[in-house]
């Protein structure tokens, strides 16, 4: 039998946290569902990959998470931090089954990312040898537990592949004192931001406060791999979005528990956690 790490049980308490404090909304909500309106589908309001909502056929979303609605409810896209850092990737996603109460999305998704594509300069400056790739399948469950209150969880996985070599520069980088560690939290950052993450679930609580205003609450566990590098993260989020017609934008803050094992891109060993603070500023346009 598999005995839990601390890393597991950490996470599954955040789990219980985030599950516990969404009930409590729903609880709280004036708006129940009833009776009256069985046809009412979960429907999110944050559009984005990660999310069980859709655009319409040709209508597009314009912003850090850029979208184009298709036929049939498929939805393609691309992500446009990683882009401007040099990942190009692309994703797709379409509802599989909705009713009343719940949907289920399936998504797919593709990143690649090379030294010659990398835009960062310092971090190109430290790699002599970079190639990676990766391909993942996305799971999104929604559920409503009332007119005001939809719980999701979004299970994505997949696979890497590719090399990452340190230049000179980089080697006397991690050679400095104290360094090492450093360079290897901003590494899993970076790849974190490219999309590479290993395996990642989260569970969110959103909560339409208004027709225009949405709370959302989210907790997520994540693994991640460079070369003999490991990193496990806990991470936790609470954002607001405002949306009108054509013009919203989200803020949002967090933190996350980032720990580290393993050996470096210089060969040395580390064990490091490291709390960072988080932030999210995302501002769209939905055209037509």
């Amino acid at each position: 039998m598999q005995i839990m790490s601390r890393s597991d049980v950490r996470s599954l308490g955040l789990t219980a946290l985030i599950i516990s404090f969404c009930l409590g909304f729903a609880t709280a909500s004036q708006a129940e569902t009833s009776d009256s309106s069985p046809s009412l589908q979960p429907f999110s309001k944050l559009q984005q990959k990660a999310s069980s909502s859709v655009l319409s056929p040709g209508k597009i979303r314009l912003g850090g998470s850029t979208a184009l609605g298709l036929a049939d409810g498929i939805n393609a896209g691309t992500d446009l931090l990683p882009l401007l850092a040099g990942a190009p990737n692309l994703w797709v996603k379409r509802p599989v089954y909705s009713d009343a109460t719940q949907s289920l999305t399936l998504g797919l998704e593709a990143f690649t990312v090379s030294r010659a594509s990398l835009l960062w300069g310092a971090e190109k400056d430290s790699v002599a040898q970079l190639r990676y790739s990766a391909f993942h399948p996305r799971l999104i469950y929604t559920h409503r537990q009332s007119d005001r209150l939809l719980l999701h969880a979004v299970w994505e996985g997949g696979r890497e592949w590719g090399h990452i070599q340190l230049s000179e520069k980089g080697k006397a980088e991690q050679a400095r004192g104290g360094q090492a560690t450093s360079f290897s939290h901003q590494s899993i950052l970076l790849q974190s931001l490219l999309g590479f993450s290993q395996e990642r679930f989260e569970v969110s609580g959103e909560w339409v406060r208004s027709p225009r205003e949405t709370l959302v609450l989210s907790a997520h566990v994540a693994r991640f791999r460079l070369e003999n590098l490991y990193a496990q993260r806990i991470g936790l989020q609470l954002a607001q979005q405002w949306q009108g017609p054509s013009l919203g934008f989200r803020l949002g803050i967090g933190s996350l528990f980032q720990d580290l094992d393993g050996e470096t891109l210089a060969g040395e060993r580390v064990s490091s956690g490291r709390i960072l603070p988080t932030a999210e500023c995302d501002i769209f346009l939905l055209l037509p």
